[in-house]
């Protein structure tokens, strides 16, 4: 699990550090196919995610982005993101949020959620790799945010108001 986390986050450069060092890019690019190999066959949730946000960081990358489409990357992911969507989730999951933004990419934007588009997956090193919050799809609605917050405080507050000064 820990070597998917660390492929992810070195995988997060490659649309900017690694875009010119051609050597890296190819010897990433041998590891395309047990990315993919891994989202297929694990059965565990943790290294499917892992496997998941290395192939969207990955698909950034044009010549990444070609091996995965050869192996079949953009099958899968869809795959992939058609058993998360059967599943039920309040939120939605991260597994699916890591395979929108590879079908948007690895499909040349015409398939998958544009505003995935832009994500990128890192992971907090540690015994256990945490994914880091991104936030950036909700970077628009900010100021709704803080009006649903500043609301729910003025109902709690009211709720409360008999209790405390009565």
């Amino acid at each position: 699990m820990l070597a998917l986390a660390t492929m992810s986050n070195i995988l997060s450069y490659c649309d900017s550090l690694l875009l010119s060092d051609i050597t890296a890019i190819e010897s990433l690019g041998k590891s395309m196919p047990i990315l993919i190999d891994v989202l297929r066959t694990s059965i565990q949730k943790p290294q499917r995610l892992y496997a998941a946000a290395a192939i969207a960081n990955a698909s950034y990358h044009p010549r990444l982005a070609e091996l995965l489409n050869q192996n079949g990357g953009l099958q899968l992911c869809r795959e992939v993101d058609r058993q998360t969507m059967a599943n039920l989730h309040i939120f939605g999951s991260k597994l699916g949020e890591c395979v929108n933004t590879a079908i948007h990419r690895l499909s040349e934007k015409r398939e998958g959620d544009p505003k995935m588009g832009t994500c990128k997956y890192s992971f907090k090193y540690g015994t256990k790799p945490v994914m880091e919050l991104s936030l950036s799809p909700y970077t628009k609605h900010t100021t709704f945010l803080w009006l649903c917050f500043a609301i729910w405080i003025l109902v709690v507050i009211f709720t409360f108001m008999p209790l405390l000064f009565a």
